[in-house]
């Protein structure tokens, strides 16, 4: 999921769309609204049937939140040593914590 996450960030022809719709979202009411239909709709489809329990929309949305602050902190504030790991590392050690909220 966060290797998935990160390539869609990654790729040159959707990273200005996804930067604009992050940097918009603080003040902008429908920046917002589709930022927010963006990580909980293809979220839930990912994780449809993964995630289960009276809280698993909660989990999903705390998974989202994670994610996007992710991105806003590699690619938008570009928060160092962050903005220059390599993917791999990234991937290990983010996907160990969204594990721990995916498994409850």
């Amino acid at each position: 999921m966060v290797r998935a996450h990160l390539s869609v960030w990654d790729d040159v022809s959707s990273r200005p769309a996804l930067m604009t719709m992050v940097r918009s979202a603080a003040i902008h009411r429908s920046a917002a609204a589709r930022l927010r239909e963006t990580a909980t709709g293809v979220l839930a489809q990912a994780l449809s049937g993964v995630v289960t329990g009276e809280d698993a929309e909660l989990r999903t949305s705390m998974v989202a939140t994670q994610l996007t602050g992710l991105a806003m902190m590699r690619y938008v504030a570009v928060l160092e040593p962050l903005g220059s790991a390599d993917t791999d590392t990234v991937v290990r050690y983010y996907g160990r914590a969204l594990q721990a909220v995916l498994d409850d």
